[in-house]
């Protein structure tokens, strides 16, 4: 039943005088508002709706609605009205349309990249003639100026000294500084520019002013006026006798040689000239470098072999220079002289027995020789050199001689230290080990005599003992006896 009269019934506040005083949802009156459009309960075909009372309905519907209040009709005109009030600024404008239409199109204005800034920097800028052809005016952005670097330029060429060199620092988002020292002044910048190019120019205004000060008080002097033949004639003439010895190479063919350091060229350059020093390691008594500075010449290689002929008229002097070498001619290390075998006669008193000969050491040899030549007849094996050096001074050797084999004589033998060069120290080593085995051998010949005397035939034989070693033979050598602190008590010396 409640769902019949749901359907039947819209549910809207009821007005009638029984629901206003309870519920509306428990009201009992049977008055519909509206009824709906569907068959009766009774059957039978229904038809349209029937509507009791619009006022009453409407009167429901606005129930606690305040009513609108009355429009004020005095300040609305129709368009009519308007029109004719304004009928001159529609005239106006009607025959602008007219003239417009009459006028050709004009050409639109394709802005370019470039043309936007001005626009954009002036937001109060309008264009105020849409028909106007100028194209917009370009913006100024920087100012870029070579002149200070190139009166700069041409300032030190004149003068013919060099230019100064500009170091710089910074990068291109942050900028650019960068400073020089020129003719003993330090200078800079001043600030930080937008680009490498900005900065030299900056620089160079000052550096320009530098020269010219020191151009008036007389530092820097523009150099005399010759003719250019003539400056060339006299260039050419000094570099062909210089070309006339190759100083250059017979030095380093020198140094090889004498297993000597190789030079060292510094060159120098000073407008379009050049000039060279050199450098030798080694030379405790010319620590200073060889050649000049203000010998100047047109290219590096005739500077070179300035520096180079300094060099070997240093090693000239001192005899070290080896004598006929040509003009273009090499330098080749010295052949090694073989030793010599000189038989003594029978008739010396140190003759060697029989046929047996003594090898005596020539003039010309090296002591390296001699002393192999030496350690031949005494029955020793070949020296043999054994070279040590400190990791801190690798140019300076300690050489000692050991004799494989050798018993008293085994080594170290002739030991030096600390000397300069590997074939000086050698030959130091080497002189020293001769003066050794030259005691050896006048030792034995002298203990072989010893043991001959009053044997009839026995002098021929006393050369026999420099085939062995006797008691105790290298401590005669070295020392006979060691005397202690105390003059009574002597102590024979250790035995090697």
């Amino acid at each position: 039943m409640a769902g019949e009269d749901l359907r039947r019934y819209l549910i809207l506040p009821c007005n009638c005088p029984n629901c206003r005083s309870h519920s509306q949802l428990n009201c009992s009156c049977k008055v519909p508002l509206i009824e709906s459009p569907g068959p009766s309960r009774e059957g039978g075909k229904g038809g349209k709706g029937t509507i009791r009372g619009i006022n009453s309905r409407m009167m429901m519907m606005e129930v606690e609605n305040n009513p609108a209040a009355p429009h004020d009709m005095s300040n609305i005109c129709s368009l009519d009205n308007f029109l004719a009030a304004h009928q001159d600024v529609v005239t106006a404008d009607n025959e602008a349309k007219a003239l417009a239409k009459q006028q050709p199109p004009t050409k639109k204005i394709k802005l370019e990249f470039t043309d936007l800034p001005g626009a954009l920097l002036n937001p109060n800028h309008h264009n105020h003639n849409a028909n106007s052809s100028l194209p917009p005016l370009p913006v100024a952005i920087g100012a870029r100026s070579s002149k200070h670097t190139i009166l700069l330029h041409e300032k030190y060429q004149s003068l013919g000294i060099g230019g100064p060199e500009f170091v710089y620092e910074g990068d291109s988002s942050w900028g650019w500084k960068v400073k020089t020292t020129y003719l003993g002044e330090i200078l800079d910048g001043g600030s930080v520019f937008t680009s490498k190019q900005e900065a030299k120019e900056a620089l160079s205004e000052k550096v320009l002013k530098v020269v010219l000060l020191a151009e008036e008080e007389g530092r820097v002097k523009k150099p005399e006026k010759r003719s250019r033949e003539r400056a060339n004639i006299e260039q050419k003439e000094k570099e062909r006798k210089e070309a006339g010895v190759n100083w250059s190479g017979q030095l380093l063919e020198f140094q090889r040689a004498n297993n000597s350091p190789q030079p060292t060229y510094t060159d120098y350059q000073l407008g379009t000239s050049f000039t060279c020093l050199l450098t030798i390691d080694g030379l405790a008594d010319h620590p200073e470098p060889f050649g000049d500075q203000t010998a100047l010449y047109s290219s590096k290689k005739a500077a070179r072999q300035h520096a180079a002929g300094c060099a070997a008229q240093y090693f000239k002097e001192r005899g070290l220079w080896p004598e006929g070498v040509a003009a273009m001619g090499g330098i080749k290390k010295k052949k090694k002289i073989p030793a010599t075998l000189v038989p003594i006669s029978s008739s010396s008193p140190t003759a060697a027995h029989g046929s047996a000969t003594m090898p005596v050491a020539t003039a010309g040899t090296s002591y390296a020789q001699q002393a192999a030549a030496i350690a031949t007849s005494l029955s020793l094996t070949t020296p043999e050199w054994r070279f040590t050096s400190e990791d801190s001074a690798p140019d300076f050797h300690t050489v000692s001689c050991y004799f494989r084999n050798g018993g008293p004589h085994a080594g170290p033998i002739g030991e030096v230290r600390h000397v300069f060069g590997k074939k000086k120290a050698k030959e130091e080593c080497a002189k020293r080990t001769v003066e050794y085995l030259v005691g050896v051998r006048e030792q034995r010949l002298d203990y072989g005599r010893r043991m001959m005397e009053g044997i009839e035939g026995g002098e021929d034989l006393a050369g026999s003992a420099l085939d062995g070693a006797f008691e105790k033979e290298r401590t005669a050598v070295v020392i006979k006896n060691e005397v202690s602190s105390d003059d009574d008590d002597f102590e024979d010396a250790v035995e090697f």
